[in-house]
């Protein structure tokens, strides 16, 4: 194989891979919002905030703000985003492939096809901004390990240093990915038989910064200084068999659909585009004369015990709580497990083709890679069908567009109160956000009798007081507010979308105190529509799509 054609066919190889991503998110519409963080998210990338502070995580939104670089009033450059990190993180996977065990290039194609389209039941894959959240710490993680590698075989301090950063950076923006980070040294070490003292020392380096970073994750869940950290609030249940159990539950929900799926779901036309382009990126890329080597059974079940492991370590630090709080079964569980489970299905494929005759090896090999593509491209679809009916983004912008018609500007430090009967909100926050970035923080809002997670909120005789939390109050500049009755605008989102502005003071909220004013119309003043508006248009035409 010349050195020549071995170039050629790993670039078109990955543009392939490029394609396999297309037929992807073809597919998904960005529209699916989950109806609790979006606006929130977008509202903090759009101040240049990157803390989320109950969390413990400073830089989690780092990840984000090019959105706002590239468009700052649209939702569009999420999915951008997404794109980038998802196919920059298949290179990275491919790349780890190729440099940890050379001589296949059959393993890391199928590695990485997997890793693209295989994640059967996280509704969080298909979700617009989280999606692109938890691909970036995906990202993050696997270019610190792919740096991390380089500067080994290369020995070049340089690139370990550069790795050094993208891992405590990711670290410090989202604590699951901390178990991957800590035990990489040691996956290298192990699939390089790398045992020198040279090694050691070299890895010193990293285990130092990423234990630094371990440190910072549970300095306040250990020793919390105020209110407690989101994680402790989940709860950590550390009986050995029973995070083993959770363990074993992700493993299910991660490989069994592969058997399981119903046969209606494979019918959608996504499935053969989607198998198409991976047999052609196989003909590339897998080439007979790799396969006619053979493979042996001890590097077979070396490579899937690597991805059994490297699962574990995606799962673990989210397998500590045994809940998660109104999410959908799996949902974020998929993400940093992803490599490590794409590993094992194209070792287990590796492993029953080479025990065939060398003729058949690669159209069976190839063949349970379709197999794998189609059912990770159905259930995707299948995902979608359903976010097609849950989302909540044609709600809220609805009920947003309404609000603004009604109220083209308000008065500097307005409180907008909404009596959700649409039940367009799942939670007060999103909605205050909303109302801040479309009103130019010059105006708030809130969802009566909704939860109010981080913006405690109750109606007292002086007017409606929201007290944040200290760590919010200070990392998203949100001090103490009160408002009175005259700086109060109440609307009305009825069950069938329309937006009605409340003239007077409904009889579902406790009375106004005597001698308490309430006139909503003093507040709103006409003006012209501010350029934030044009993020309440920026999906039309992105819905529902034929499948």
């Amino acid at each position: 194989m010349s050195p020549r054609w071995s170039l050629n066919s790993t670039s078109l190889t990955f543009l392939g891979l490029v394609g396999l991503f297309g037929t992807q998110v073809a597919w998904v519409a960005p529209t699916n919002f989950y109806g609790f963080d979006e606006w929130t998210l977008h509202y903090l990338v759009s101040r240049g905030i990157t803390d989320i502070p109950y969390a413990n995580r400073p830089l989690e939104l780092l990840w984000e703000l090019p959105a706002h670089w590239l468009s700052p009033h649209s939702f569009v450059p999420y999915f951008a985003l997404y794109a980038a990190y998802a196919l920059l993180s298949c290179w990275c996977v491919f790349r780890l492939c190729t440099r940890l065990v050379p001589g296949r290039p059959a393993l890391a194609v199928l590695t990485a096809s997997f890793f693209l389209v295989w994640a059967p039941r996280d509704f969080a894959r298909l979700s617009h901004l989280e999606r692109t959240l938890y691909m970036s710490f995906v990202f993050g993680t696997l270019v610190a390990c792919v740096c991390f590698l380089e500067s080994w075989l290369r020995r070049n301090a340089s690139l370990l240093a550069l790795g050094i950063l993208a891992a405590f950076v990711t670290a410090r923006s989202y604590e699951a990915t901390i178990a991957l980070l800590l035990a990489w040294p040691l996956v290298v070490a192990w699939a390089l038989q790398e045992r020198s003292r040279a090694y050691w020392t070299w890895s010193a380096a990293w285990g130092g910064f990423v234990t630094l970073a371990f440190v910072l994750i549970l300095q306040p869940m250990i020793f919390p200084v105020s209110a407690p950290s989101y994680q402790a609030s989940l709860g950590m249940e550390l009986h050995p068999s029973r995070i083993v159990a959770r363990l074993w539950r992700e493993y299910v929900d991660h490989l069994v659909p592969l058997a399981t799926i119903p046969w209606i779901e494979l019918r959608t036309l996504a499935v053969p585009v989607a198998v198409g382009v991976f047999v052609l990126t196989s003909l590339v890329g897998i080439r007979d004369g790799e396969l006619s080597k053979g493979v042996g059974r001890r590097a077979v079940v070396g490579w899937m015990a690597a991805g059994i492991v490297l699962a574990a370590l995606g799962y673990a630090v989210l397998a500590l709580s045994p809940v998660q709080p109104g999410a959908p079964k799996a949902w974020r569980m998929q993400f940093l497990s992803a490599p490590g489970v794409a590993l094992f299905l194209a070792a287990i494929a590796h492993g029953i083709s080479g025990a065939l005759p060398r003729a058949l090896r690669r159209p069976l090999l190839v063949g349970l890679g379709c197999w794998v593509v189609a059912v990770g491209t159905a259930r995707t679809i299948a995902m979608q069908r359903l976010w097609d009916r849950s989302s909540y983004h044609d709600h809220q912008i609805r009920m947003l567009t309404g609000l603004t018609e009604l109220a083209p500007d308000l008065k500097p430090h307005t409180l907008v109160i909404v009596l959700d009967e649409g039940r367009a909100w799942r939670s007060t926050w999103g909605f205050r956000h909303a109302v801040q970035y479309l009103y130019r923080d010059r105006a708030m809002g809130y969802v009566w009798d909704s939860w109010d997670f981080m913006f405690p909120t109750r109606l007292t005789r002086a007017g409606v007081v929201c007290v944040p939390w200290p760590e919010v109050q200070l990392a998203w500049r949100s001090p103490p507010t009160l408002h009175r009755p005259e700086e109060l605008v109440l609307i009305r989102h009825h069950t069938s979308g329309e937006v009605e502005l409340l003239e007077n003071w409904p009889s579902v909220l406790p009375p106004l105190p005597p001698g308490a004013r309430y006139d909503p119309r003093s507040r709103v003043r006409p003006a012209a529509a501010p350029e934030e508006r044009a993020i309440l248009t920026s999906l039309e035409g992105w819905g529902t799509r034929r499948r």
